[in-house]
C-alpha cells in the first residue's frame, strides 16, 4: 500500500467517504436495527448509503473536522470530529441546509429509523460532559486495509488535535459495539455511562486530558 498523509476530505470523496463508512458500520449493532429488512432479515443497503450520505453532508455543511487516508487516490480510513467553538454563522446557515437534507432522508429510510437517530442522538449527547469538549462522530477502516495500524493513526491524530485545545477537557464517543470497547479503552478513553434504547446497549465514553 502507499499510504497518503491524513487530509481534509472534500465534496468530492463522497463517494468514496460512503463506501468506507458502509463497509465499516454495516455489521454495527445500531446499523443493524436501523436499516435491516424484516422481510429479507438482510440490511437495506440504499437505506444505509442514504443514511451516509445525508452525515457526508452534514459534516461539509457544518464545517465538521472529516479527514481520511488514501492508498494512491482511494480513501481507505476516515473520521468526523465535532469540534467546540466552531463557526456561528455556518453553523446557523449550514444548519438550515441540514435540515432540509433530513427532510429529504426522512422520505428514504423508515419513520422508524428516523426516529430511533433522533432518539440516539439525544441520549448520547445528553450523556456527555458539561464544558469544552470534542466528540468523535464516526470513525472507519475499509477492511482491506485493516491490521496496518492506519485506525491507530487516525485515533492518534483526533487525540493530538484535542489535546492542543487548552480550554477543552476531552473527547467523547459512543459505540454500541462491545468488541470495541478494549480499543478504545487502550486510547484512554473510559467508561462514563452505559445507556438503553430499544434493546441496544450504548456505552458512552470519554478520554479526560
Amino acid at each position: 500500500m502507499t499510504l497518503s498523509p491524513i487530509r481534509k476530505l472534500c465534496w468530492h470523496d463522497k463517494r468514496a467517504f460512503i463506501s468506507v463508512m458502509e463497509n465499516a458500520f454495516s455489521p454495527d449493532p445500531l446499523f443493524q436495527k436501523l436499516f435491516i429488512h424484516k422481510q429479507t432479515a438482510l440490511i437495506a443497503t440504499y437505506r444505509v448509503r442514504a443514511f451516509l450520505s445525508f452525515m457526508f453532508d452534514l459534516s461539509m455543511l457544518l464545517g465538521l473536522n472529516t479527514r481520511g487516508i488514501f492508498d494512491g487516490d482511494r480513501l481507505v480510513a476516515c473520521y468526523v470530529l465535532e469540534v467546540p467553538g466552531a463557526n456561528l454563522l455556518r453553523k446557523i446557515s449550514g444548519g438550515i441546509l441540514v435540515l432540509m437534507r433530513a427532510l429529504v432522508l426522512a422520505g428514504k429510510i423508515s419513520f422508524g429509523s428516523v426516529k430511533l437517530v433522533n432518539d440516539y442522538m439525544r441520549i448520547t449527547r445528553s450523556n456527555t460532559p458539561k464544558g469544552r469538549h470534542y466528540y468523535l462522530m464516526m470513525i472507519g477502516v475499509h477492511e482491506t486495509a485493516r491490521g496496518q495500524g492506519i485506525g491507530k493513526t487516525l485515533m492518534q491524530e483526533i487525540i493530538h488535535h484535542a489535546e492542543n485545545d487548552k480550554e477543552a477537557i476531552g473527547i467523547c464517543l459512543d459505540t454500541e459495539n462491545v468488541a470495541n470497547l478494549s480499543l478504545y479503552e487502550h486510547f484512554g478513553f473510559t467508561m462514563a455511562k452505559e445507556a438503553y434504547l430499544d434493546g441496544l446497549v450504548v456505552y458512552c465514553m470519554f478520554r479526560k486530558h
